[in-house]
């Protein structure tokens, strides 16, 4: 049986294939985030505020359409979050990185 873990590192490594850190870097308000989140709550009684509307607050769908994809397979949905949180965790770091070599981008925009 696979692991949560082995679940989400195997699903980082396929989008990491598919999306580059330029692709990443470019999620600067917290995108990658509030999608996992959605995906990470879909099917509970919790839900995701979305100012900037990346989370319809009545289908609980997200805007590039992940909720609906996995919908209906709740563990495949789970390690997407889990990758998602992974990617945005590597572009803090990337951000934090370049700041500390005086750059002047911000690891986080307030919303």
């Amino acid at each position: 049986m696979k692991t949560g873990l082995k679940l989400i590192k195997r699903e980082r490594k396929h989008n990491a294939q598919k999306f580059t850190t330029k692709h990443d870097d470019a999620h600067m308000c917290g995108d990658l985030a509030v999608v996992a989140a959605a995906l990470a709550v879909y099917g509970t009684d919790a839900h995701v505020l979305d100012a900037l509307n990346r989370v319809d607050a009545k289908t609980r769908f997200d805007k590039w359409g992940l909720t609906r994809k996995y919908a209906k397979n709740r563990v495949k949905m789970l390690a997407v979050a889990g990758g998602l949180i992974a990617a945005e965790i590597d572009r803090f770091l990337r951000c934090e990185q370049r700041s500390k070599r005086g750059h002047k981008q911000k690891a986080t925009r307030d919303l």
